[in-house]
């Protein structure tokens, strides 16, 4: 509202400025009226931006997941005992056809019974070793891990997506999302693996792939103590 309020003043003080002056510095009419109208668009203008970096502001920046030196370690149990710090966070997990170790960097409690995250480090065994083979993130706390039938769920706010792991790669089955304008107008898109992102004429693969997520079980992971 205040910013609102804001352009009452600028178009009041422009037309006290014109009416104040002197005689012979009077404004043509048609002059005044139009620098009214430009004060008007301009400050019109300048909100809109503020509200476009307004909605860009709630992006939340992506936390850097830590690096963790597994060498020496032959199982996931010495991952976790040897390598991982007080307050990280660890599960076990079917995901493909894969057994695999995730690492979190913290947990949070979600009241639900679960030791949630949004992050995780994916390890896999190669050749009978352990190995990192990608990480997720999620856009926050409203949005925990998931897993479901060998697929792992991650939530960015207005946008879902799941992964699987095939030939011990960590690979991205699809996303979809909605953008939102300015104007509140809603524009929907999905991915499919490392396929062209397109535009969709309607919320249906978005709400399924929600429905997906929100119908998943969260990972409960055990927290590291001292």
């Amino acid at each position: 509202m205040k910013k609102r309020l804001a352009i009452v003043p600028i178009v009041a003080s422009m037309v006290l400025a014109f009416g104040c002056g002197k005689t012979e510095e009077a404004v043509a009419p048609e002059e005044e009226q139009q620098a009214v109208e430009d004060a008007i668009e301009s400050a019109a203008s300048q909100e809109q931006t503020e509200a476009v970096e307004e909605v860009d502001s709630t992006d939340e920046e992506e936390p850097v997941l830590p690096e963790i030196d597994i060498s020496g370690c032959d199982t996931f149990t010495q991952i976790v005992d040897k390598k991982l710090e007080p307050g990280m966070g660890y599960a076990n997990e079917k995901i493909g056809d894969e057994d695999v170790l995730l690492v979190c960097d913290m947990t949070y409690d979600d009241q639900e019974g679960h030791m949630a995250s949004i992050d995780s480090i994916i390890f896999c065994y190669i050749d009978g070793v352990p190995t990192e083979i990608g990480s997720v993130v999620s856009a926050g706390t409203a949005y925990p891990i998931a897993v479901e039938d060998g697929v792992l769920y991650v939530g960015r706010g207005h946008s879902i997506s799941k992964y699987t792991i095939e030939n011990s790669e960590l690979v991205h089955v699809a996303t979809a999302g909605v953008d939102y304008g300015v104007d509140g107008s809603e524009t929907y898109y999905y991915q499919e693996g490392d396929g062209e992102e397109e535009t969709l004429e309607n919320d249906e693969k978005y709400n399924q792939l929600a429905d997906e997520y929100f119908d998943a079980s969260i990972v409960d992971f055990t927290v590291v103590v001292e």
